[in-house]
C-alpha cells in the first residue's frame, strides 16, 4: 500500500498518468484475473507489479491468459518477488526475461570502482563484513546446523537480517547503559515492555546504533525509517538470474543515482521490434532531405561553374591591359564574376540540410547567409550588365553631343544598387530573421505496429514556425522581389533603347558598327 501511494505521489510530480489495481486473496470480486481484465481494459503497458512471492507464479499465469505479457506489455517488479531465487523457484523466467526493478542492495552486486568516490569507503568495508558473515555461515553448516539455517547459501535479504540483529544489539547495549543500577542489576521497575520498546526506538532514531554493516551505512531518519539506505537496480536475464546495472540512496531530500543503461537487455519481443518498452506509441521522426539525385549534379555543376568563373577573372586580371579588355570594361567584368560566385556559392548552401548541420544558431546563420549571398549575386551580376548596355545606349543616342559615361559612373550606380541591397537585408536580419523551423506531419503505423509510427519532418527556412507562407513570407519576400524586378525593368528599358538607335539614312547600330574596322568590332 505505501509502495502504492509513493508510485501515484511520484507520478502527480511528474505529470504521469498512473493507476492502481489491487486484488485481494479474501474477496471474490477482486481476485487476480479481475485485476487483470482491467489492466487490458485501460490499455496500460507499462506495470509495476507488487505482488506476494506466494502469488508470483499465479500473477504470471492469470496475465498470460488474458494476454497482458509479452508485446507490449512491461512489468517493472519490487524486492518482494524480484529476485533471483523467487523467480527460479517459481518458474517464471520466460516471462520475466528483460524486466527491471528495485532490488535489495547486494554487497557483492558491482565492483568496488562502479560506485561514487564518497560511497567508495563505506562499500569497501561492507564487503568486508559480508565476507565474514559467508565465512561464518558456511562454518556453521559445515558444523551441522543445517536445520537452523535451511539452505547452504545465503539468500539476498540474508544481509538485512545479520544488521538487523547488530541494530538490536546496539540498542540494548544503550538500554543497558542507561537502565543499569550501581550493582550491575537492571532496575525492575522500567523492565516494561512499552518502555523498553520505545527506548530501544528511541536509541536506533537518535543514531546512536549507527554503523557499517553488511548492507552498507546503517542509520535512521527521525520517522524510524532507514537513512541512507542502498538499494540497487536489477535486470532479470534469460536464465532467471538478476544482474545488478545501477544503485541509489537518499540523504535528506537528495537523491544519488548511479545507472549503467548499456547493461539492461529488454525483452527479445522488444529487440525485435528495435523499440525499448513504452507506455505511448513510439514516432520516429523522418527528416525529408534534399534528393542525391539532384543534389550531386547541381554540386557538380555549381563547383565546375566557380572553377570557370575564377580562371575567367583571373585571365582577366593578367590581360586587362589589352585593348579588347580595356574596351569591355574589364574591371566592371571583375564585378560580375563576383556575382557569380556569389550565386554559385548559394546554391550550395541552399543544398546544406540537417544531415549538415543541426537545426539551431549555426543553421539560422546559414538561413540568412544563403538570401545575402542570393540578393548580392543578382545586383553584381546583372546591374553591371545593365549599366554597360545603358552607357552603350547613351553614348550613341548622343553620340553629336559627345556625352561620356565612365567606369566610375557605372561603379557609383553599381554601389548605390548594393547599398539598398544591404539596407532592406539588414532590417529583415535584425526584424524577423530566418530560422531553420520543422514542419511534421501526421504519424503513420511502421510495418502494422500500432507501437511504431513514423512521421516526415520537412525543414525550411521560414519567418515563422506555424507555416512557411506565412504574412511575412510575402511581405519581406514581396519587397525583395519588387526592388529586383525595378533593376530588372530598368536593364529592359535600357536594351530597347539600344535596340531602336538608328545612325543616319536609317541605319541600325549595328550596321553602323559595321563600318569600323575589325579591332573595333571586337572591342565592343
Amino acid at each position: 500500500v505505501y509502495l502504492s501511494i509513493g508510485i501515484h505521489e511520484l507520478a502527480l510530480e511528474n505529470d504521469i498518468e498512473a493507476t492502481t489495481i489491487a486484488y485481494s486473496r479474501d474477496s471474490p470480486n477482486s481476485t487476480l484475473a479481475n485485476a487483470a481484465k482491467q489492466i487490458a481494459k485501460i490499455e496500460t503497458y507499462i506495470i509495476v507489479l507488487i505482488v506476494h512471492d506466494a502469488d508470483t507464479k499465479s500473477v504470471f499465469e492469470i496475465l498470460a491468459r488474458e494476454k497482458i505479457t509479452g508485446y507490449p506489455y512491461y512489468f517493472i517488479g519490487v524486492d518482494a518477488w524480484f529476485d533471483t531465487g523467487r523467480i527460479l523457484d517459481n518458474h517464471v523466467e520466460n516471462y520475466t526475461q528483460g524486466f527491471i526493478g528495485t532490488v535489495p542492495w547486494q554487497t557483492d552486486a558491482m565492483p568496488l570502482d562502479a560506485y561514487s568516490d564518497d560511497i567508495q569507503p563505506v562499500i569497501n568495508k561492507s564487503i568486508k563484513v559480508y565476507d565474514d558473515l559467508l565465512t561464518s555461515w558456511q562454518d556453521y553448516w559445515d558444523l551441522g546446523f543445517t536445520d537452523k539455517l535451511y539452505v547452504e547459501n545465503p539468500s539476498s535479504t540474508a544481509i538485512y537480517g545479520y544488521d538487523s540483529m547488530f541494530i538490536l544489539a546496539y540498542a540494548l547495549e544503550e538500554y543497558l547503559v542507561d537502565n543499569v543500577i550501581s550493582d550491575n542489576t537492571l532496575d525492575i521497575d522500567k523492565l516494561n515492555d512499552i518502555i523498553v520498546n520505545n527506548q530501544l526506538n528511541n536509541g536506533m532514531i537518535n543514531n546512536q546504533a549507527v554503523f557499517i554493516g553488511a548492507s552498507g551505512n546503517v542509520r535512521f531518519d527521525e520517522n524510524g525509517d532507514r537513512s541512507e539506505g542502498l538499494y540497487a537496480f536489477g535486470n532479470a536475464l534469460a536464465n532467471g538470474t538478476v544482474n545488478y546495472f545501477g544503485y541509489f540512496y537518499q540523504h535528506d531530500d537528495n537523491l544519488t543515482l548511479s545507472v549503467d543503461y548499456d547493461k539492461i537487455t529488454w525483452p527479445e519481443y522488444f529487440n525485435e521490434r528495435n523499440i525499448t518498452p513504452r507506455s505511448h506509441v513510439l514516432v520516429r521522426d523522418s527528416i525529408q532531405d534534399i534528393s542525391q539525385n539532384i543534389l550531386v549534379p547541381i554540386y557538380v555543376l555549381s563547383s565546375i561553374s566557380i572553377i570557370i568563373a575564377m580562371i575567367y577573372a583571373a585571365l582577366t586580371w593578367k590581360y586587362h591591359d589589352t585593348r579588347v579588355l580595356r574596351a569591355a570594361s574589364w574591371r566592371i567584368n571583375l564585378v560580375m564574376c563576383v556575382g557569380c560566385l556569389f550565386g554559385y556559392v548559394s546554391m550550395i548552401i541552399y543544398g546544406v540540410d540537417e544531415h549538415w548541420v543541426q537545426a539551431g544558431p549555426g543553421f539560422t546563420f546559414l538561413c540568412n547567409l544563403r538570401l545575402w549571398l542570393w540578393i548580392f549575386s543578382y545586383t553584381l551580376l546583372f546591374m553591371p550588365l545593365f549599366a554597360k548596355t545603358y552607357r552603350l545606349s547613351r553614348i550613341f543616342d548622343g553620340v553629336l553631343s559627345h556625352k561620356k559615361i565612365t567606369d566610375m559612373h557605372l561603379f557609383i550606380l553599381i554601389g548605390i544598387c548594393l547599398l539598398v541591397d544591404i539596407i532592406l537585408l539588414s532590417v529583415v536580419t535584425w526584424w524577423k530573421p530566418l530560422k531553420r523551423y520543422h514542419q511534421k506531419s501526421d504519424a503513420t503505423p511502421v510495418d502494422g505496429d500500432p507501437f511504431k509510427s513514423e512521421r516526415n519532418v520537412y525543414c525550411s527556412c521560414a519567418f515563422q514556425a506555424e507555416t512557411y507562407f506565412g504574412e511575412f513570407y510575402f511581405y519581406i519576400y514581396g519587397i525583395l522581389l519588387i526592388w529586383k524586378l525595378a533593376q530588372g525593368l530598368w536593364g529592359v528599358h535600357a536594351y530597347l533603347n539600344v535596340s531602336k538607335i538608328r545612325i543616319g539614312n536609317g541605319q541600325t547600330l549595328i550596321n553602323k558598327l559595321r563600318q569600323f574596322d575589325e579591332t573595333g568590332v571586337q572591342s565592343f
